[in-house]
């Protein structure tokens, strides 16, 4: 497993821990910190202190591996080609495909709307036709396609999980997850599961970001305003991705169970207490870090 520091990875390892068949499992973890690594021992987790961008290492810790969790970097392609040179020595030594279950992002459907146009268009992880007809070029599509690649190769069982927005603030013990599925039976290219409970728009989130400013005494009007292009320019690097469409059901999670309990007013009740977080952040270091952007563009 990857990023179990993270917000998503931090969930699985809970989840796990509380498994019944915890005891007979044998995991391991790969931590960037000596601490948090020292704090997963006392977990009976195996951690081993390094970064997933080194590659020889992700390598050979999943040749030794029967099942990789991958949470951290969707678009590392160098670390998930390690991950996959190393499963797949592991299948020529076994003989038995391991399973590379992926993070990406609703990312990859993402279009060039540009903040001038909605669209009628909606991904379901059932209909794997559409799916493949996904750009080559988007966002995540290149790490997502070598696990594909791998798996009709047969080497691996590919899963590839994607995520739409993970919000609110983490409560377990080293982070917390959007969706989780029980027992994944579809890989490869029918094994892509959108994490999804619902829509909202990026006006939606701008007005509520603006109107919990209001209310802390920052800002003096509850509407957003509109980004200039020198704006868009410093805080997205000129491109409005806020401004792109991603629309998906996630149609296979349900399929195995999975009933998400969480919806579009969970998601704009946690603006507030995140955004009070944020702040309470830049009193303490002085910055609002990557995500200065929510703040500014709703001011």
């Amino acid at each position: 497993m990857t990023l179990l520091a993270g917000y998503i990875g931090g969930e699985i390892l809970a989840k796990l821990i509380q498994h019944p068949k915890f005891s007979s499992f044998h995991v391991t973890a790969l931590m960037r910190s000596p601490a948090k690594a020292e704090k997963l021992c006392t977990l009976k987790i195996g951690a081993v202190v390094g970064s997933h961008s080194d590659e020889p290492l992700m390598e050979k810790l999943s040749s030794q591996s029967n099942i990789v969790i991958a949470a951290a970097d969707a678009d590392n392609y160098g670390a998930a080609m390690a991950t996959l040179r190393g499963l797949k020595k592991r299948y020529e030594t076994t003989k038995v495909p391991p399973s590379f279950i992926h993070t990406s992002g609703t990312g990859v459907l993402k279009d060039d709307a540009v903040g001038q146009s909605a669209t009628d268009t909606i991904y379901d992880d059932l209909d794997v036709a559409q799916l493949n007809l996904i750009p080559d070029t988007q966002v995540h599509r290149n790490v997502d396609l070598e696990l594909l690649r791998g798996d009709e190769e047969g080497y691996v069982k590919s899963y590839i999980i994607l995520p739409s927005t993970i919000y609110g603030l983490a409560s377990n013990i080293l982070g917390r997850i959007s969706a989780s599925c029980s027992h994944l039976r579809q890989h490869g290219r029918e094994g892509l599961y959108f994490g999804e409970n619902g829509e909202y728009t990026m006006y939606q989130v701008a007005k509520r970001i603006s109107e919990v400013l209001v209310e802390l005494g920052l800002g003096t009007k509850p509407e957003p305003a509109t980004f200039t292009a020198k704006e868009i320019g410093k805080y997205y690097g000129g491109y409005p991705y806020m401004g792109t469409n991603a629309r998906c059901k996630g149609s296979q999670a349900r399929e195995l169970g999975w009933r998400p309990s969480r919806t579009t007013d969970d998601l704009l009740a946690s603006i507030k207490p995140d955004v009070e977080s944020i702040l309470k952040e830049k009193e303490r270091t002085g910055s609002l870090g990557l995500r200065d952007y929510a703040v500014r563009a709703a001011r």
